[in-house]
């Protein structure tokens, strides 16, 4: 007897090899996606890092003006400091204020310290840090600390 066809048990020999075949290569190429996905995440939380470092690296004091107009307090709370008045990187009081200002200018120093504890790509992008596409994976709110880590949510695996 010639038989010229494939037996049942031989088709699916092949189908199964077919289908390790195609898992693999699908199981291949979601790995490399994901370290692409990871790299890029990488590349812009460092893009990020960098700015962040020219951005505090510039700053040497802010007024109770910039303070107040940042939401870091109402000028309510502050009124026996001018606009004008200032707190160092250091936590020094540049004013005019002296006498019954010491919670005022506590207030006001408080507010400095966070302002100058850490940066949102937002604001590093408002201030043309860097082009917002090339950190398209970061979330506005994501912040660079000023010993420089990162605290972000697209990127949160590739944190330090």
């Amino acid at each position: 007897m010639n038989n010229k066809g494939f037996t049942l048990i031989e088709l699916l020999a092949v189908i199964v090899i077919l289908v390790g075949i195609s898992l693999t290569t699908v199981m291949g190429i979601s790995a490399s996606l994901e370290r692409r996905d990871v790299k890029e995440c990488e590349e812009q939380v460092e893009i990020a890092k960098n700015a962040a470092k020219i951005y505090f690296s510039l700053l040497d004091k802010i007024t109770v003006g910039e303070l107040v107009d940042k939401g870091y307090f109402n000028r309510s709370e502050v009124n026996k400091l001018k606009d004008n008045d200032a707190i160092t990187v250091d936590g020094r009081y540049i004013g005019s204020c002296l006498d019954g200002c010491d919670e005022q200018i506590a207030i006001v120093k408080n507010a400095a310290k966070k302002y100058f504890s850490s940066v949102t790509v937002e604001a590093l992008i408002k201030d043309d840090y860097f082009d917002e596409n090339k950190v398209d994976r970061l979330n506005d709110g994501d912040t660079i600390t000023n010993d420089g880590g990162f605290n972000g949510t697209k990127c949160q695996k590739v944190k330090e």
